[in-house]
């Protein structure tokens, strides 16, 4: 079955996007450059999307989908792997790689901060390290009464935090910091 052309353009133009993050922030990069790079017209990107924040939405749901769904049932597993996928950069998912743009972006943004992580949290939780702490909570796996939000808190700071400072994770810390974590939320 062949593609329409509204889902071609909508898919380049979410590339196109991608592609522009890897090398510039969020802010420096217009709707036009995106449509040009896409090879579409300014006016196709806003029958997809009302604005450049909308489109870095789908983009982040994008980004969220193409990760492994960690869904094992080990639930400290799955937020290993979820960090991971996150916070550890990829080479081979161009997606991946647009994420420390996505963070520059959200601390400068705290309404699309917020967008982004109701979208993810009514859309994707199976995708989420927040899904995965509430589906542990409810499965008597983390310690009764513990905070999802603060269980984020503890598993994903010491990762942002490194990032902010030195740019990049290494490969062992999420190990490292769930290791530390874990027993503190159990």
């Amino acid at each position: 079955m062949a593609r329409s052309l509204s889902h071609t353009a909508h898919e380049a133009i979410l590339n196109a996007f991608v592609r522009l993050m890897e090398d510039n922030a969020v802010d420096d990069i217009s709707t036009d450059a995106i449509a040009h790079a896409a090879g579409a017209s300014k006016a196709t990107l806003y029958k997809h999307w009302q604005d450049k924040e909308e489109l870095l939405i789908d983009v982040v749901r994008r980004l969220v989908a193409a990760q492994p769904v960690a869904n094992t049932g080990d639930f400290r597993a799955d937020v290993l792997q979820l960090l991971r996928n996150v916070f550890v950069p990829d080479k081979r998912n161009p997606y991946g790689r647009a994420w420390p743009t996505i963070f520059s972006y959200s601390f400068t943004h705290p309404e699309f901060c917020r967008a982004v992580h109701k979208a993810l949290l009514t859309q994707s939780p199976k995708h989420t390290i927040m899904g995965i702490v509430k589906a542990a909570s409810e499965a008597g796996v983390l310690r009764k009464g513990l905070d999802p939000e603060f269980a984020l808190d503890l598993l994903a700071g010491p990762l942002m935090h490194h990032r902010f400072l030195h740019g990049t994770v290494p490969a062992k810390l999420p190990e490292q910091v769930v290791r530390a974590v874990w027993p503190t939320l159990t």
